[in-house]
């Protein structure tokens, strides 16, 4: 849709005249633009050569903008290009100050630009979101505007510029009406005067404000007064731009344009922003401030059942309800109090408190098939009285996800969780989050006997981390059927956590009777990062390795192995931890009776081994492990991951005959390249090859 704006160009040819319009314009609209283009005053001020009007005319708003002519020789020329808006388009213009891009300041002799109307697409113009840019700034403007209507408001400034943009979007924010009433200038020279009526809003030199307010008659200066930011002037900062638009547009359109009935509109707004809003407070706001022909529109909202505001139906109801009316249809009641409750009019206590106190068979049962209640409101009567249990069946497993249902009195928890087991489609997982999280004690019901529930519980706890309550934690373990199936279907995402618990909460029978084989608990003990823990779940799967406990044991040894020896070496082992690891010292045939010769790396091994030498007895204990049961090669050298430790290991190997052949076959599979080594065992192969030559 176009927007068809004419346009006419003022200034100085042979005195101030029309140069340029682009229509034909009556004698007292040509009279009135040419008195109103010319300069604002007698005497330019540097901060104000360049500045806006707008003031009405008879059939179109004039919106024009001044340039001082500073290449003219005559001293006081200025360029006024004005914009005439018809009265209809006003309003379809979302935020005027969009048409300050179709201002231009004219070239001398080059008026042709001038001779056509502008047109505009509608869909080209902006709209901002906000109401105000600075809403701070905005303030003792609209506070000057809107509270003193009747005057005219003078703002002193130093330059025209310094409230142009605020001007305009007090402007813009007028339903149509007032805006093709309201005048202003941010140019002000000297008093601005259209027809004899003052302009509204005029910014002013400020050198100059104590002799225009002289020649006014009714003035109002805006200048150091403290102003309390008054709920109406707050709307302008917390509303919806368009929404408040919306209102004013429409509820504006049979009130008068004045600046009287802008502050009434907008309260009558806020109030329908409320909830609730006082009928007494509008009925006086209306009947007060507008006229009897006019504001219809407002005035069937608020005494015709119109639904822009909510008043108190509680005291209807009551009336109807409550008193003696035997002559009230009973459907009415019925249907009114569900539609009190579905429009939030009365709350959902105060509904139960009619249906409850009404007298017999007046409000059928029907009446909760008709209506939804929010979960929370349903909560709060399942504390008032556990007996509207069965009423809310259906929603039920809705309420079971909500966090403030577990808050209830146990009893309460106890009678949901009976119901809840007998229902259908219930999510028992969201279930369980809500109670933890609300910290209920009903969650043991879920940790007893293994209950298959308890697998949530686990989830939940793996993915947010446990709670400080060493109960809950005990109990989730104790269920060890649950969490060996959780382990085994979660590996890949069980948590640092989650894998520290394991060992914190269970001892070694208990590890042990899970299950798992090697794969899965190397996942686990990467996992540990708690060195208290680390060093005992070091040591029980080590000894689940050495007893072949797990399924391919030569992986966890290989996982575990470093580690216990580290911590061995580092005297950190208690007893408690040591005696789980099955020591095997003793060499599995005599001393070769061959002469060995050891070189500086590999020293001989005596026979007996101290049962302090925590590190000797592991060493010893690897080899023949890996011997004995014939282990991946492989693992055994992944288990040796530094220098002393390899060292000592292949030093016991060749010190008896099991031990050298191993040797020698570890070093056949590295030569076909079966097995890998280490970057620090290079030299210790190399040096191990020379031994076994001798």
């Amino acid at each position: 849709m176009k927007i068809k704006i004419d346009q006419t160009l003022h200034g100085y040819q042979n005195g101030h005249q029309l140069l340029m319009s682009s229509s034909q314009l009556s004698g007292d609209a040509k009279k009135i633009l040419l008195v109103q283009s010319d300069l604002s005053g007698s005497n330019i001020d540097e901060g104000f050569k360049i500045y806006i009007s707008g003031y009405p005319l008879a059939t179109h708003y004039a919106f024009s903008k001044t340039w001082y002519a500073d290449e003219m020789k005559r001293p006081g020329c200025v360029w006024t290009h004005t914009l005439l808006i018809q009265f209809s388009d006003l309003g379809k213009i979302p935020d005027l100050d969009q048409l300050l891009l179709y201002f231009k300041r004219p070239i001398k002799d080059k008026y042709e630009d001038y001779s056509t109307p502008i047109s505009i697409e509608k869909d080209d113009l902006l709209n901002s979101d906000s109401i105000f840019d600075d809403f701070t700034k905005a303030i003792p403007v609209l506070d000057a505007v809107y509270n003193y209507p009747e005057k005219t408001i003078i703002y002193p400034a130093y330059t025209s510029l310094e409230f142009e943009r605020l001007i305009i979007q007090v402007w813009s924010n007028q339903w149509p009406r007032l805006r093709r009433n309201f005048s202003f200038c941010t140019g002000a020279l000297n008093l601005k005067v259209v027809d004899g009526v003052e302009f509204d809003l005029q910014i002013v030199p400020i050198r100059t404000t104590g002799s225009i307010e002289k020649q006014s008659s009714n003035s109002f200066i805006i200048g150091d007064q403290i102003i309390e930011n008054e709920n109406w002037i707050s709307l302008f900062n917390t509303s919806s731009k368009n929404h408040l638009r919306k209102f004013l547009w429409f509820y504006g359109s049979d009130i008068k344009g004045i600046r009287r009935n802008y502050k009434p509109l907008i309260e009558l707004y806020e109030f329908s922003t409320l909830k609730s809003s006082s009928f007494t407070l509008i009925n006086n706001l209306v009947s007060n401030r507008f006229e009897d022909n006019e504001g219809k529109l407002i005035k069937n909202e608020i005494y015709n059942e119109g639904i822009l505001y909510e008043f108190n139906e509680k005291e209807v109801l009551d009336y109807f309800i409550l008193n003696d009316n035997s002559n009230i249809d009973k459907k009415y009641i019925n249907q009114r109090l569900i539609n009190a409750l579905k429009s939030n009019k009365i709350n959902v206590n105060e509904f139960v408190d009619f249906y409850i106190n009404a007298k017999q068979d007046l409000i059928s049962s029907d009446v909760w098939e008709n209506i939804s209640i929010l979960p929370s409101d349903i909560i709060n009567l399942f504390d008032r009285d556990s007996r509207l249990i069965p009423i809310f069946l259906k929603e039920i497993p809705r309420i079971a996800i909500l966090v403030d249902t577990w808050k209830l009195p146990i009893e309460t928890q106890l009678k949901l969780i009976e119901i809840l087991e007998n229902s259908l489609h219930v999510n028992w997982e969201l279930t369980i989050s809500s109670i933890l999280e609300s910290k209920s004690s009903v969650i043991y019901q879920f940790l007893r006997n293994n209950d298959q529930r308890a697998y949530y519980i686990i989830k939940i706890f793996n993915n947010i981390g446990f709670p400080d309550s060493p109960n809950i934690v005990s109990s989730i373990f104790a269920n060890r059927t649950i969490l060996k199936d959780f382990i085994r279907k979660n590996i890949s995402v069980l948590s640092v956590q989650f894998c520290c618990k394991i060992f914190q909460y269970l001892n070694y029978p208990e590890l042990n009777s899970l299950g798992l084989d090697s794969s899965y608990w190397k996942v686990i003990y990467k996992k540990v990062d708690d060195e208290q823990t680390r060093i005992f779940a070091s040591c029980v799967l080590l000894s689940f390795g050495f007893n072949r406990k797990v399924s391919n044991p030569a992986l966890i040894v290989a996982e575990c192995f470093h580690d216990v020896y580290y911590y061995a070496k580092k005297s950190k082992i208690q007893y408690n931890n040591w005696q789980f690891i099955p020591i095997d010292a003793t060499e599995q045939d005599e001393e070769d009776s061959l002469f060995l010769f050891f070189s500086y790396l590999f020293s001989p091994k005596k026979a007996d081994v101290p049962s302090w030498d925590y590190c000797e007895l592991l060493i010893r204990t690897l080899v023949n492990k890996f011997i004995k049961f014939h282990w991946s090669q492989q693992y055994f050298l992944d288990s040796l991951k530094i220098f002393d430790t390899t060292k000592s290991a292949l030093s016991y190997a060749i010190g008896f005959k099991k031990g050298r052949k191993f040797m020698d076959e570890i070093l056949f599979n590295i030569d076909k390249r079966k097995i890998q080594i280490n970057d620090h065992q290079v030299q210790l192969i190399t040096s191990l090859r020379r031994e076994l030559r001798h």
